[in-house]
């Protein structure tokens, strides 16, 4: 049953993860956008119905081509003893290589939108991060329990 416990929490983390990686690359995508002109199309204020939909997009791609890259990281980390935000954030960030390769595979290449690799890059750090920040640290203390 601590196991199961265990894998939920860290599922739990890698949606929120998802969600933060999500919301920040969308976020410096459509920065250009934020520049004023009223709401005509394009500007962010025309933009705004459509960030609903946009997230839900890009939460569900998000979530299916990181998540190999995710299950190895959290392999990885738990074979090493990840504990600081530093480890999952660069795994967050390296994340976004074989999760854009993933994405060409099933909706063709990332390559002809350079703003989207651009903007995954910070997104995929910020997302490790907020995985830490509500699973990581405690999976972590939690290890070093059973440890002890």
């Amino acid at each position: 049953m601590r196991t199961a416990g265990r894998i939920a929490f860290i599922a739990f983390g890698y949606v929120v993860a998802v969600c933060v990686a999500v919301a920040v690359t969308e976020a410096i995508m459509l920065a250009p956008a934020a520049i004023p002109d009223g709401g005509a199309n394009g500007s962010l204020l025309g933009l705004l119905p459509d960030l609903p939909g946009m997230f839900v997009i890009g939460f569900f791609w998000t979530f299916l081509c990181a998540l190999p890259g995710f299950v190895v990281a959290i392999i990885i980390g738990e074979r090493r003893g990840w504990s600081r935000w530093r480890d999952y954030a660069t795994a967050g960030l390296l994340n976004v290589i074989p999760s854009l390769a993933f994405f060409w595979g099933f909706a063709g290449s990332p390559f002809s939108m350079p703003l989207l690799i651009v903007s995954a890059l910070p997104g995929g750090f910020v997302g490790g991060v907020a995985y830490w920040i509500v699973a990581g640290r405690f999976v972590a203390l939690g290890r070093r329990a059973t440890t002890e």
